[in-house]
């Protein structure tokens, strides 16, 4: 599934979130709004076609934590993780190859020199 992120410009306003909801996120057509997000997956930007607002954009799955109003994207089932096999990069480190957040440690060194 496709996940669009925006920044909430209207948190606070009826109908718009608390002011701490500052995360708009869009699965489809359907729009959730949150106070965290949490991505265990490589994302890229997008602008918002006919406006001028900009997406972080990724796939996968979304969990809510709605103990902390966290937006949580993992990989879909049976997809396999296409950074763990040739990152050596400790849990949580952000690869500055590739800018994907390990989410566990990598065995090959390859992908550090590539």
């Amino acid at each position: 599934m496709k996940y669009r992120i925006r920044f909430n410009k209207t948190r606070g306003m009826p109908g718009r979130g608390s002011v701490d909801h500052v995360w708009r996120v869009f699965e489809e057509n359907k729009e959730y709004l949150f106070k965290n997000f949490e991505l265990q997956v490589p994302s890229t930007s997008e602008k918002e076609a006919d406006s001028e607002d900009w997406n972080l954009v990724c796939q996968g799955v979304m969990a809510i934590d709605r103990s902390t109003s966290t937006a949580i994207i993992k990989p879909e089932q049976g997809t396999a993780d296409p950074h763990a096999a040739t990152c050596a990069a400790p849990v949580g480190y952000i690869c500055a190859h590739c800018g994907y957040q390990c989410p566990q440690p990598g065995v090959a060194e390859a992908h550090a020199s590539a």
